[in-house]
Order: C-alpha cells, then structure tokens, then sequence
C-alpha cells in the first residue's frame, strides 16, 4: 500500500507540520483585535519597539495561548498514539481510557505546598500521577474481570474508560462548584472540556514540560508494540504509565482537552496505516493543529474568552472517532476474509 511506504508517511508528516506553521501564524494575527502581520513581525522580532497595545497583545495574550494549545494538543495526541498500542484499538486516547478526566481531578486534589502556591511542575507531576493511577486501575480491574488472561476486549476497555473519565471530571467539577460556593464560573467550565486558557500563565514552563513528555513518548512508541507482546499485561501498563506522563503535563496546561488526543492520533493512525512509530510521530503535530484550529473556531464565535476551546475538539474528535471505526471495522473484515 501507498501509505505503508516511507516517502509517503514522511511527506505527510511534512504536510501536517506545514499545516501546523500556518495555523499557529493565523492565532497570532486573527482575534477580537486583529493585529497586522507586518505588526505582529515587528513584535516578535523587536520587542518593545511597537506600540504598547500591539506588544501586549501579541506576547501577553496570543504567543501564550499558542503554546498552550499547540503542546497540549501534541502532548495528547502522542499519548493517545501510545494508548492506541497499550489497548490495541485506535479509538484510544485520554479521555477515553480515563486518564483525562483524572488527571484534572489529581490536580485540583494535590495540596498547595507550604508559603507557596502549586507551581507548573508541581501540577503536571499531580496530573501525571492521577492519569497513571486512573490507567493502572483500569487496567487492574479489567484483568480481574477477565480473570487470568487479563486481555480484555477494546470495547470493553473504551466503554470502562470513558465511564471513568466522566466519573473523574464531574468529581473535579464538584469540587470546584463547592469551592467557589456553588457558583459555576467559566474555569469550571473549562475543567470539564479544557481550553488553552487554563495555563496562559504558566505557558512557557509547561509548555516546554509537554514537548519533553510528547517527544519522549513519540520515540517510545517505537518500542511500544515489542514491550506489550513480551508482557501482555504488565508491558499494557508500562505503555499506560508511559502515556500518564504527557496527559499530565497537557492537563495541567489546558485541562483535559474533551477528544483532542483521539483527534490528532486517530488522523495519524489512518494516514500511517497503523504503524505505532510512525502514528505518534504524527500525532503530536496533528493534535496541536486540532487545538490551534478548534480554538481559533472558537474565538471567532464567541471572542476571546467567551467558549471553551473543548467544545470545538469534541464536534472534530467524535467525527473522527466514527472515522476510525468505520476504517477499522472494514480494516477488520478484509482481514477475516483473507483469512479464510
């Protein structure tokens, strides 16, 4: 097949990362305060010589909010490529293996550290410890259910995940409702769905924190599918832990980002056929496009603060998961029948 060949999956890699450049471009120039791109040039390239409302605009608010939504959405798209292998289906990802939602309830659990406040590392390390506790529980309670050849079905594993998910978000929701006496503001929104929002503030750390995590899961994906057969279930959560690590730094940037991983890695697994390496690889790019492009749908509907970004990705992710689905059930059946 075409796209079992090299020049194919590095030509669409280039394309997606292609894609990724000019969106990130338009976040920068398009808004409720259109900027020029010849100003926006002069503010990345000269700061402080362009007038003080452009240069707030452009390093306050957008380059922010672009590293926020392009690391998230990498960080969760090369985890959702690693839970593709750890679960063997493509439908894999954050949100549907439970890791999502519990990581945003790890974080709004993890105590403040004395004299301080949770700093960007503090709240992906929480974040990364809930969504491998939500995995490895999963995990746990599946292969008691299936008893000692702890395999179980991927339909099983998805319906049990996602129902975890919910379980861990609306436990975060209430928590923060209470906290704030009952009055559901827009963070609480964005709790349960995510938005770059979240973590403008702490962009650069956790940004940096999220390619760290994304790269080093993009390379393990290589390895992934060895690491699973020599154990099917202890290298399954090896894999899962694997994946915690950039779900929790890309909650902690933009909280869990409703169907984004499942977007970018179910894209990346039809255009590579499949194939674990090649699929996180192209996964990352791919689920930061998704969260650029969503939010920029979003902020041209409702301006710049008005609809969480996670509304956008979970229209994209459920379009794409009936996609994969239809791909793979009649991926399935064309096996089945060479087969016999």
């Amino acid at each position: 097949m075409v796209r079992e060949h090299v020049a194919w999956r590095v030509w669409v890699l280039m394309g997606a990362v292609g894609a990724l450049a000019a969106t990130a471009a338009a976040a920068l120039l398009v808004g409720e305060f259109p900027v020029p791109w010849l100003g926006v040039a002069k503010a990345l390239g000269e700061p402080g010589t362009s007038p003080q409302s452009v240069d707030f605009m452009v390093w306050e608010v957008r380059v922010p909010r672009l590293l926020a939504g392009a690391a998230s959405g990498a960080a969760f798209g090369v985890a959702a490529a690693l839970l593709q292998t750890a679960w063997r289906t493509p439908l894999a990802g954050p949100r549907t293996a439970g890791m999502g939602g519990a990581a945003m309830l790890a974080i709004v659990l993890a105590p403040e550290p004395p004299g301080g406040t949770q700093g960007p590392p503090g709240a992906a390390t929480a974040g990364a410890i809930g969504a491998a506790a939500a995995g490895l529980g999963l995990g746990l309670v599946l292969r008691w259910r299936r008893g000692s050849a702890g395999d179980p079905g991927p339909g099983t594993a998805l319906v049990a995940g996602t129902a975890l998910d919910v379980l861990c978000t609306v436990a975060a929701l209430w928590l923060v409702v209470s906290a704030a006496g009952g009055v559901v503001g827009p963070l609480a929104h964005r709790l349960v769905v995510g938005s770059p929002l979240i973590g403008v503030e702490h962009a650069p750390i956790l940004s940096a924190l999220c390619a760290a995590a994304a790269l080093l899961g993009a390379a393990a994906a290589w390895r992934a599918p060895a690491v699973v057969a020599a154990g099917p279930w202890s290298g399954r959560m090896a894999v899962v832990c694997l994946a915690a690590l950039p779900v929790g730094a890309g909650v902690a940037l933009a909280g869990p980002m409703a169907l984004a991983g499942v977007a970018g890695g179910g894209v990346a697994w039809l255009l590579m056929s499949g194939h674990p390496g090649w699929t996180a690889l192209l996964a990352g790019p791919l689920g930061a496009l998704v969260v650029l492009a969503s939010d920029l749908v979003a902020r041209s509907f409702s301006g710049p603060e008005g609809l969480p970004t996670g509304y956008v990705t979970v229209v994209v992710g459920v379009v794409i998961l009936l996609a994969v689905r239809r791909a793979s059930t009649a991926a399935a059946r064309g096996t089945s029948v060479r087969a016999t």
